[in-house]
């Protein structure tokens, strides 16, 4: 019975794991930004507006609100009154103390985290953008502008920045362009200001995302430890031989 169970369980979560976690990201005219599993969305952005209850403004909330109201003021004055108390308190000991200034540490010649990981950082992007799937629904965009010529410079920027940015996705991406006429730049020269209609959906499964940082995390120990100074490991292996 508890094997079945386990087993049930191990099941379980090797679904959840390969379920692919999607982003969408719209736009027209307003930016819509959404995340969800299986079909089923939760919208970020735009937020949704709180509902107004007539029952939530009566004599007796609106009491109890104020009260509420005015012990988070009070508490937070409190608060800042113990913390000015501590820092004069502080100041004093130091000054009572005659406290001296410590001479400046020896620059360490361990190699620093934040120098490894932008060392990482062509691998990281190439390995997690290698994972991730990308489906191109909808770009369509019509250019306009005040005149002609603004126009046709506006149309040359754009048509070449969503050539470079679809020629991008699907070098680094696992990219799906879902229709190709849905995917379009064109100039309208009575159109007084340019419009868009984009439709872009993000997937990466969690087994996905577990296998890059486990890769990552890994490659990390890797290069830190071979960015150790050599004559730190030589001593300690000295160190090591005479014990």
């Amino acid at each position: 019975m508890i094997l079945k169970i386990l087993l049930a369980l191990f099941l379980l979560l090797l679904f959840l794991f390969l379920i692919p976690i999607t982003l969408r990201i719209s736009y027209d005219g307003a930016v819509r930004l959404s995340v969800g599993a299986l079909g089923i969305y939760y919208t970020i952005v735009p937020k949704k507006p709180k509902k107004i209850r007539l029952k939530n403004f009566t004599a007796k909330k609106l009491r109890k609100r104020r009260e509420k109201e005015r012990l988070a003021a009070l508490k937070k004055q409190r608060k800042k009154e113990e913390k000015e108390r501590k820092k004069k308190a502080s100041a004093a000991a130091a000054k009572a103390e005659g406290k001296k200034k410590l001479p400046p540490e020896p620059m360490s010649d361990e190699p620093s985290t934040l120098r490894i990981l932008l060392g990482m950082t062509d691998r990281i992007l190439n390995t997690f953008f290698g994972k991730l799937r990308v489906d191109v629904l909808r770009m369509r965009i019509i250019v306009g502008g005040p005149d002609a010529s603004s126009v046709g410079i506006t149309y040359g920027i754009v048509s070449q920045a969503v050539a470079y940015l679809m020629e991008l996705i699907s070098a680094k991406t696992r990219f799906r362009r879902v229709h190709d006429e849905e995917v379009s730049v064109v100039s309208d020269f009575l159109l007084a200001k340019t419009t868009a209609e984009i439709d872009l959906r993000f997937r990466i499964s969690l087994w996905d995302l577990a296998a890059t940082g486990i890769s990552l995390g890994f490659r990390f120990l890797r290069e830190k430890n071979a960015a150790r100074p050599k004559q730190n490991r030589s001593g300690k292996s000295r160190e090591l031989q005479k014990g």
